[in-house]
């Protein structure tokens, strides 16, 4: 009994110093490693479809950086039709779809507000790529 409480407490000391190795190893490295835009804030196409680029890759600190720009873009009414081109526009499904979702989530709160023009050239353009759309049965 003696010998088994002996493996499980070097067990929890090995455990231990191995957690706090990797915690100075974090704190020596930079304050982040994930890819910096060139920009400070979302203001075309192309810097759009970057940061839902940087939603779908598999690190995760370009997942938060590109978290942080789609909340401060996302508070804008215009971010409505740029993610509408977006999914009109981009060639990768992963975008499209995650563009897709994006629009769903804001239209209940910038509908409203945007001009009865715009709204209809929305609809349109909407109802259109939905029709275009490839299905996979």
């Amino acid at each position: 009994m003696e010998y088994v409480s002996r493996i499980k407490a070097e067990a929890i000391h090995r455990f231990c110093g191995a957690e706090k190795k990797v915690q100075q190893q974090q704190q020596m490295m930079p304050a982040s490693n994930a890819p910096t835009l060139p920009f400070s804030s979302i203001a075309n196409a192309e810097q759009l479809d970057q940061v839902l680029q940087l939603l779908l890759t598999p690190n995760s600190a370009s997942v938060k950086l590109g978290e942080e720009y789609l909340k401060v873009f996302c508070k804008q009414e215009s971010c409505i039709p740029a993610l509408i081109q977006q999914i009109q526009l981009t060639k990768s499904e992963g975008i499209k779809q995650l563009a897709a979702v994006l629009v769903r989530s804001r239209i209940p709160s910038f509908w409203p507000k945007l001009d009865t023009s715009l709204r209809q050239q929305l609809q349109n353009v909407l109802l259109q790529n939905v029709l275009q759309e490839k299905l996979f049965v």
